[in-house]
C-alpha cells in the first residue's frame, strides 16, 4: 500500500507538472504570437506609402484568380480601371487592410494610388492629360521593356507576375501585359475607350525567329475616325487602333513586325478570333 500511495504521488505530480508546462507553452505561444503579431503590425503601418501599395497589390493578386486567358484579361481590366480611379474591384483587400489597422487605405485605395503618383513620380501627370494620342502615347514609352526576372528576381522566373501600372511605373518597366495595362491606365485617364487583348500562336508564321509560338499582350485605343496613320481594327461602327509599347517604341504608326507576317488576315476582330481574346475596358 505504502509503495502504491508512493507511486500515486509520483503520477499526481508528473500530471500537475505537465499541465503547468502544457499552460505555460501556451501561454508563451500565445504572448510571443501576439508579440509578434503587433511587431507585423508596427513595421508594415510605418512603410512609406509607396512601399504599402506595393504589399497592396501583391494581396491583390493572391485574392485574385486569373489562370486562363479570359480570367486574365479580367484582371487587367480591374487594374486599368483601378488605376484611373473608375471602379474598385479590390474593396475585399481595402477591407483587410482596414481590419488590421495598417493604415493603407483612407476609405478607397484608389486615392492612395493617385497619391504615390503625384507624390512620387510627379513627371506622369499625364495621367490625366491634353486628349492628344500622340503625346500619351510617347509618355507610355518613357516605360522599358523588362522580363519578369528583371523587375522581380528569381520570382519572375516561374511565374507570370501580372503588374499593376503604379507597380511598372515604380520598377520602371515590365513585359508586354504590364505595358499594355500600363499604357491603357494612361488612355483611360485621358479620355479615351481602350480594348485590352492576348494573342497565343503556337503557330506564328514565323516560326524561325518564334519557335515557341507568339504569346503576346497589347492595347486598342477607340477613335471616332479613320486616320491612316494608325493600323485599326473594325468592330462593326467603331474602329479600335492598334497600340503596342514593346513593338512601336514611340512611333505611333508604326506597323508591328508580329502584324505584318500576318498578310492573310484581315483587321477585323473577328478574323482573329481563333488566336486572340480581348476585352473592353468598362465597367
Amino acid at each position: 500500500m505504502g509503495l502504491l500511495s508512493v507511486n500515486k504521488k509520483n503520477i499526481i505530480f508528473f500530471v500537475s507538472i505537465s499541465a503547468i508546462l502544457l499552460t505555460s507553452s501556451i501561454t508563451l505561444g500565445i504572448f510571443y504570437g501576439y508579440e509578434r503579431a503587433r511587431t507585423w503590425d508596427r513595421r508594415v503601418s510605418g512603410l512609406p506609402p509607396l512601399d504599402k501599395m506595393m504589399l497592396y497589390f501583391e494581396y491583390c493578386r493572391r485574392l485574385s484568380s486569373y489562370i486562363n486567358n479570359d480570367e486574365k484579361l479580367a484582371f487587367y481590366v480591374d487594374l486599368i480601371l483601378h488605376a484611373s480611379k473608375q471602379h474598385n474591384a479590390f474593396t475585399e483587400v481595402d477591407t483587410i487592410f482596414e481590419e488590421n489597422n495598417w493604415n493603407f487605405v483612407t476609405g478607397n485605395s484608389m486615392d492612395e494610388v493617385w497619391y504615390c503618383v503625384n507624390n512620387y513620380f510627379s513627371y506622369m501627370t499625364r495621367w490625366n492629360g491634353s486628349n492628344e494620342i500622340y503625346e500619351v502615347f510617347s509618355t507610355a514609352c518613357y516605360i522599358d521593356y523588362r522580363f519578369d526576372n528583371e523587375t522581380l528576381g528569381i520570382i519572375g522566373n516561374d511565374i507570370d507576375y501580372i503588374q499593376s501600372p503604379l507597380e511598372t511605373i515604380y520598377r520602371d518597366g515590365g513585359d508586354c501585359e504590364d505595358l499594355a495595362i500600363y499604357g491603357a491606365t494612361l488612355f483611360e485617364n485621358n479620355g479615351y475607350n481602350t480594348l485590352i487583348a492576348i494573342i497565343h500562336d503556337d503557330a506564328y508564321p514565323y516560326t524561325e525567329e518564334k519557335t515557341n509560338g507568339l504569346h503576346h499582350a497589347f492595347f486598342f485605343v477607340e477613335m471616332d475616325h479613320y486616320a491612316d496613320k494608325f493600323w485599326y481594327f473594325e468592330d462593326e461602327t467603331r474602329y479600335w487602333f492598334l497600340m503596342d509599347i514593346d513593338w512601336m517604341r514611340y512611333d505611333v504608326g508604326i506597323t508591328p513586325s508580329w502584324l505584318y507576317k500576318y498578310p492573310n488576315r484581315t483587321l477585323c476582330f473577328n478574323d482573329w478570333a481563333d488566336i486572340m481574346n480581348w476585352k473592353e475596358v468598362k465597367l
